[in-house]
């Protein structure tokens, strides 16, 4: 996948995933979604190197748990 230096706003990360703007910061304050980072008083913004390995980790976790329950 290409890590680039780019960044990405909470409205593009929900909408790539499906979810709602309040769910990615609900996410990110339970601990299920990394930090952003903060650029003024309403403005955060994600690296996309960050998000696209969150991602990678998470679908490499379901594959492996998927993995676990077929050899059973």
């Amino acid at each position: 996948m290409n890590h680039s230096t780019s960044f990405v706003r909470a409205s593009q990360i929900a909408q790539e995933i499906g979810i709602t703007e309040n769910t990615l910061f609900r996410w990110v304050e339970l601990g299920k979604f990394p930090k952003p980072l903060r650029l003024g008083l309403r403005h955060y913004v994600w690296l996309r190197a960050t998000v696209d390995v969150f991602f990678d980790d998470k679908q490499l976790e379901a594959a492996e748990a998927n993995k676990d329950t077929t050899n059973e």
